[in-house]
């Protein structure tokens, strides 16, 4: 599964795979910011995602704690890494996620 993130926290694009954990479609989640798609997921993923806009280092497996609208009300856990993307002028352009 993976997904990259704008620095905003907007998915800018997301594989099938994590699109079906989540149980939308992947252009559901394109432009749409963690925060909103998956609140209850943010709490632990938003963090990441700042600490690598921060620092411009990845997280590496970190544990998601959340639910998901392909299974409301069922709190599920992820093992997940962070990665930067560099822009031209060298900083954070967009955040991965494997």
């Amino acid at each position: 599964m993976s997904a990259y993130f704008d620095t905003e926290h907007r998915y800018i694009r997301v594989n099938d795979e994590l699109a079906e954990i989540n149980g939308l479609a992947p252009e559901a989640h394109i432009g749409q910011r963690i925060e909103d798609l998956l609140p209850h997921n943010a709490k632990t993923v938003v963090p990441q995602l700042d600490e690598v806009l921060r620092t411009g280092m990845a997280v590496r497996e970190c544990e998601v704690i959340g639910e998901t609208p392909r299974a409301p009300g069922k709190t599920c856990y992820w093992i997940t890494s962070y990665f930067p993307v560099f822009g031209a002028g060298g900083t954070v352009s967009s955040i991965g996620a494997w």
